[in-house]
């Protein structure tokens, strides 16, 4: 292999390499909140305003107030979004980076490092949400130290940082495991 793991392989040219899928429109959307000291990363339905808004609820009194660094995905711009972030008496204020630009944000690097981890077959969506919740809970997922991100000796923290872990798919249970 070239270059490291990067979830991809590489074959001889003119080569190809088949394996059996089995296609399935169910997945798991993730929305997390990086901040120094301490992550949450949340299990949720769909991508869209009122998700986006349920979470910010959701972590409001652990986060205080923020600033956010945010891609331009629709839901981020949208009107009911925009409302509900001038509503907020100032708790948010939003950093929309310039398109095609993950490379800015630090919370890319734990997706990234999530996805990683989770290389492999599930059974069901349920499975896969354990497999999420349980490398969280290892300890095994350690977020970019944020301020010396851009300039970053690549020196991970000395100790492990505390993540939450929610599940805002199911409304009786809003947190699906226990700070780690």
């Amino acid at each position: 292999m070239i270059g490291g793991w990067n979830g991809y392989s590489w074959l001889p040219k003119g080569g190809r390499e088949t394996s059996p899928v089995s296609w399935s429109k169910k997945s798991v959307r993730l929305i997390g909140v990086l901040a120094d000291g301490w992550f949450c990363i949340a299990i949720i339905d769909a991508t869209n305003s009122e998700t986006l808004k349920n979470f910010l609820d959701t972590i409001r009194a652990d986060i205080g107030k923020a600033a956010m660094i945010m891609d331009n995905a629709s839901y981020h711009k949208s009107e009911e979004t925009d409302k509900y972030l001038n509503d907020s008496d100032g708790m948010f204020e939003c950093i929309f980076l310039p398109a095609y630009t993950p490379q800015l944000n630090p919370i890319e690097v734990l997706w990234r490092d999530l996805k990683r981890a989770l290389a492999g077959s599930y059974e069901s969506i349920d499975d896969l949400k354990k497999a999420i919740t349980d490398i969280v809970n290892s300890g095994e997922l350690q977020p970019p130290k944020l301020f010396g991100y851009m300039l970053s000796d690549g020196i991970p923290p000395s100790k492990p940082v505390p993540c939450t872990i929610l599940d805002l798919t199911t409304p009786e249970s809003k947190i699906e495991a226990a700070t780690a």
